[in-house]
């Protein structure tokens, strides 16, 4: 994915500041920037982000840089209704500002995924057990979302070079999108390289990857079980237990979604069993800590 970079000229107009200050904090360092053949700043999307995430500072033009207008002061809780309410009409523009504006007043993507994005689903698939949500309601909901973290994803910056390797997939016949893009997205704010090995995959074929790829964390999102819990819980342990060695540590399971209850979590030997992108976030700060 190629990464949008803007000139300082560009990024003072947004900000309301002048193009000096811009300049300065680039070369302080406070802004991060690419130079090029002829000595022009460049700014990637990215460290601009991160930059008013971390200042709060306001943004007078925001559709200079493709953000958004205002940063939300409210609780993220306070935003489910709303949410919801765009996600179910299709309406993506109102779904995209509500997420970004909370992620660009500095939310993690755990605590969007946590207390915002994963209740707004919850009450679409409530809605549509009910029958108050109809089947192209629900589609359009999974469509209007993945156009915004597909878009929260260009905020966020390109792991390093010696980055760990992360895997994210989804079981047999569990196509959701949404989780797992969730759980690529937190790990790649933390500073993961994350490959999405697929969804809907059987667990063997998820073992195979994981077997030739060598990740140090393989991470299962879970919101439908093909087989039964028996099944699933007997060959998710065998491949924990099996999983392949990385520099002397073993590869661990991070497994979790609406599929895992209280009696599949209690008998999974998994490195982590789930029920947050926090615990998530919480869990790969120790491998990452001794990549």
């Amino acid at each position: 994915m190629s990464t949008a970079v803007f000139t300082p000229k560009q990024i003072a107009q947004a900000l309301g500041v002048s193009e000096s200050s811009v300049k300065r904090w680039v070369d302080s360092g406070r802004l991060p920037a690419a130079k090029t053949a002829g000595g022009h700043r460049k700014v990637p999307l990215p460290s601009i982000a991160k930059f008013i995430r971390e200042t709060g500072h306001q943004l007078a033009e925001p559709a200079v840089l493709g953000m958004v207008a205002t940063s939300r002061g409210a609780a993220l809780e306070s935003a489910v209704d709303e949410l919801f309410a765009a996600m179910v009409v299709g309406n993506e523009p109102a779904c995209r500002e509500l997420v970004l504006s909370f992620y660009q007043r500095g939310e993690s993507i755990a605590a969007l995924g946590d207390r915002l994005i994963g209740p707004a689903f919850r009450r679409v698939g409530d809605g549509w057990a009910a029958g108050t949500v109809a089947v192209h309601q629900e589609r359009r909901s999974c469509e209007v979302m993945m156009a915004t973290l597909h878009e929260l994803r260009r905020w966020l910056a390109a792991p390093a070079d010696d980055a760990p390797l992360a895997l994210v997939a989804t079981p047999s016949l569990d196509f959701s999108e949404a989780p797992p893009r969730l759980v690529e997205l937190a790990l790649l704010a933390e500073g993961w390289l994350v490959e999405m090995a697929g969804s809907g995959l059987p667990l063997s074929e998820i073992a195979d990857i994981v077997d030739k790829r060598k990740p140090l964390l393989a991470c299962l999102s879970v919101t439908h079980l093909e087989s039964d819990a028996d099944a699933f819980v007997a060959e998710l342990n065998a491949m924990a237990e099996a999983a392949p060695m990385i520099d002397g540590r073993r590869c661990q399971y991070a497994v979790g979604g609406t599929a895992i209850d209280d009696d599949v979590r209690s008998r999974l030997r998994c490195g982590l069993v789930g029920s947050s992108l926090q615990e998530l976030i919480d869990f790969q700060q120790s491998l990452h800590a001794n990549h």
